[in-house]
């Protein structure tokens, strides 16, 4: 049985939310556990362990595996995951990391997903199952160059992280009142336009699967990247001319209003946006940077406002009516100069770990397969 959580005190604890945000899990902000002497040595976590979802929504997540990398912290996990411990005289913890991400690997485990009221698996059934076993140095050389882009991936989203929160500093030093006790107060739609979105009809085929973008919450990304550059869905050019929906500009910001409300980013490449999302573009020509921080500020003190109460929605009068500080266009401009380069590099990290992940992904089933093989150093061609 896991620890009970509890917040302040213990140790951290590896939970559902973890399992599913991180591929790779090291010492991120976890809620704290209590956690007995006499039980540590059977729930502490240790690097290179595998961690199942136990259960989950869907079938597709049932089975999940993320893989433990090494901690500054000591951790546990929590009794909906199923811990794996190889041994790694003849196995390496990352190629069973990889594989199970590849599509061979998601077949080998839906073997044994059951689906009743939630998708699940059982920890008997996962010791049971079948999976290919090369050699270890092979399995080593496979994990290795896998490894090697997922690090460089890591490194440019930690980049990324420290650029945008470069960003946000600059944004509350220069303008510390802008929302939260605005002078010369304006409202919020002074400063953007406001720009809806729309769903072309589902059931017309031509209009979906085009060249277009088609943003929903789903897109959102992590709250250390600004840009959203690509989206799981994408509609035609007819789709998008029969519907509400308009193409909308690099630098324009969006903003989740119904659903998982408060989603603050801005648009890496044209695209479009469901219903469910406002698109914000600058009244005075900036290129979005000031426009995304001043967003984000807004939303911080909607969020403030509610007093506890549920923030479901936001509307055009919301924004009408919500007030902020009236700032000079000149300090706008001026302000946008100098964050720009910091959002930028993020952008163009964005799109750099998007082609490093299409490169894994692309690699994942050749390697898997033994369709392309790694060869040991030193050996030629």
């Amino acid at each position: 049985m896991a620890p009970r959580r509890v917040r302040g005190a213990g140790v951290a604890l590896v939970n559902m939310g973890e399992l599913f945000k991180f591929d790779r899990i090291s010492d991120p902000d976890m809620e704290l556990a209590p956690l007995p002497d006499e039980g540590r040595a059977k729930w502490l976590l240790q690097a290179e362990d595998l961690l199942f979802a136990r259960q989950s929504l869907t079938v597709a997540g049932a089975g999940r595996c993320i893989l433990v990398l090494p901690a500054s912290i000591d951790r546990t996990f929590e009794s909906h995951i199923i811990r794996v411990r190889l041994n790694q005289e003849v196995s390496s913890s990352a190629f069973y990391y990889y594989f199970f991400r590849s599509s061979v690997g998601r077949g080998v485990m839906e073997t044994i997903v059951e689906a009743v009221a939630a998708a699940g698996i059982r920890a008997s059934d996962l010791g049971r199952l079948l999976v290919p076993r090369p050699p270890l140095d092979e399995q080593r050389r496979i994990a290795e160059v896998l490894g090697a882009l997922d690090d460089l991936i890591d490194t440019n989203e930690r980049l990324s992280a420290s650029s945008v929160a470069l960003a946000r500093a600059e944004f509350r030093r220069r303008f510390p009142s802008f929302a939260e006790s605005p002078t010369n107060p304006v409202p919020f739609t002074q400063l953007v336009d406001v720009l809806s979105g729309g769903t072309p009809r589902t059931s017309e085929d031509r209009y979906w699967d085009g060249e277009i973008p088609w943003f929903s919450i789903a897109d959102a990304p992590g709250e250390n990247q600004p840009w959203v550059i690509d989206t799981s869905k994408h509609v035609s050019e007819l789709g998008l001319q029969n519907s509400p929906a308009s193409l909308l500009d690099v630098g324009t910001v969006i903003l989740t209003a119904r659903g998982t409300v408060g989603k603050v980013a801005m648009i890496g490449a044209p695209m479009a946006i469901n219903q469910s999302c406002y698109g914000l573009r600058s009244r005075s020509g900036t290129s979005g940077c000031f426009e995304f921080l001043a967003t984000e500020s807004l939303v911080n003190r909607l969020r403030t406002a509610s007093h506890g109460s549920v923030f479901d929605t936001i509307t055009r009068q919301t924004l009408e009516r919500t007030y902020v500080q009236d700032i000079p266009q000149s300090e706008r401009n001026g302000f946008d100069s100098a964050v720009r380069p910091l959002l930028d590099a993020c952008r163009d990290l964005a799109f750099e770990n998007a082609q490093l992940r299409r490169t894994r992904d692309e690699l994942l089933p050749l390697l898997m397969s033994g369709t392309v093989r790694v060869r040991p150093e030193g050996v030629g061609a």
